[in-house]
């Protein structure tokens, strides 16, 4: 692709910096505070972040001696699924509410998270100011926010935000998911329901509908897109808003010894910090390459390396691609990365942890 000139490279390159503490709220801060220049994206609570359904399932099982699992739940309407009334339903998960199983009372989280929602909400943090919107009613607004806490630390999400659904009589006015995305400027949805993806993408916002569960199935509405897991979640976001990945740092060029490997990305990777890792103990250096959609998997991969002591940045080259139409987007990226002392030391000792996502992935994601 066609280089722009070094200090263009170098401009782009500054804007790709570490988060520090002064980036982040104040801790605790879990209501809307001020404008930011990063995009707001909103995402939903259960079965995005929280496994809600199987927890209820565990419970609903126990009170009636039924073997319900969350692939029985082909709606969110749980009358149903195992019968009764709206109303009765209404009351078994008040009851819920009520239970260890949800409020995890005695030690424990209480709902489980969903699998890579932790790694996934990391990531997105360093690129987006990220807001909770959820349809659970106000009765339950303490014990969910203290469960955010607990599963994702006391700074990690600019407010939570409740629709208030299926609430009793006198409990509140309800307010839809758009309008909560509203009254933070939120601009994309990550949802499992999908009436409320249709009714975010009929709003003109990003929509991703999460996950292949029993109650979503079915073709996606207009403007919807089906994201099965937290790392097609998370690219999906990065795609769609390149722009924000412009945040993201890369450290100081250090001298080093010349590279040894290259290694390109095709796209999202869940074990590509571990495979480079893994190549760091036995290399001194090695040159990562990638472009366009895969550019911030690998700075992204790169910020964790460097933030985790692992590796220092050699050298970090960057091009445009598409230069003649004047899209200013980034392109096209190679980086050298040298391996740290701290692993240097790790590995003449045969010791070292690795970063999370294990050595998962296939060998032909390299």
């Amino acid at each position: 692709p066609p280089v722009r000139s070094p200090n263009h490279a170098n401009r782009c390159l500054s804007n790709l910096r570490t988060p520090t503490p002064a980036d982040r709220p104040p801790a605790g801060a879990m209501e809307p505070s001020g404008a930011s220049e990063r995009p707001c994206i909103a995402l939903d609570i259960d079965e995005v972040l929280a496994q809600f359904v199987p927890q209820l399932a565990v419970f609903y099982n126990a009170r009636h001696d039924t073997a319900y699992a969350a692939e029985d739940f082909h709606s969110y309407a749980f009358h149903e699924v195992w019968g009764g009334s709206p109303e009765e339903a209404r009351e078994v998960v008040r009851d819920f509410y009520a239970s260890p199983l949800f409020t995890g009372a005695g030690g424990g989280l209480g709902l489980p998270v969903v699998p890579g929602a932790a790694l996934a909400v990391r990531r997105l943090a360093k690129y987006f100011d990220i807001h909770l919107v959820t349809s659970r009613q106000h009765v339950v607004e303490d014990v969910t926010r203290a469960w955010v806490r607990a599963a994702f630390g006391e700074d990690t999400f600019k407010s939570v935000l409740f629709g208030n659904h299926y609430a009793h009589a006198g409990e509140g006015k309800s307010r839809s998911k758009v309008e909560l995305m509203a009254s933070v400027g939120a601009v994309a949805l990550v949802d499992d329901n999908a009436t409320y993806a249709a009714e975010a993408a009929a709003a003109g916002h990003v929509s991703l509908l999460f996950g292949s569960y029993a109650w979503n199935g079915g073709p996606e509405a207009e403007g919807v897109r089906r994201v099965n897991d937290w790392p097609h979640a998370v690219e999906e976001l990065l795609q769609a808003f390149p722009d924000a990945t412009r945040s993201l740092p890369l450290p100081a060029a250090a001298a080093g010894n010349p590279p040894l490997l290259a290694v390109r990305v095709a796209g999202q990777r869940a074990g590509l910090v571990a495979r480079v890792e893994r190549s760091l103990h036995t290399r001194d250096a090695l040159v990562l390459t990638a472009a366009g959609r895969a550019v911030p998997v690998l700075a992204d991969a790169v910020s964790t390396l460097v933030a985790s002591s692992v590796a220092c940045v050699g050298e970090a080259v960057t091009s445009l691609l598409h230069e003649e139409r004047g899209e200013g987007a980034l392109g096209a990226l190679r980086i050298t990365l040298h391996r740290s002392e701290r692993l240097l030391e790790a590995v003449r000792a045969g010791t070292g942890d690795w970063a999370e996502g294990g050595g998962g992935g296939d060998d032909d994601d390299d």
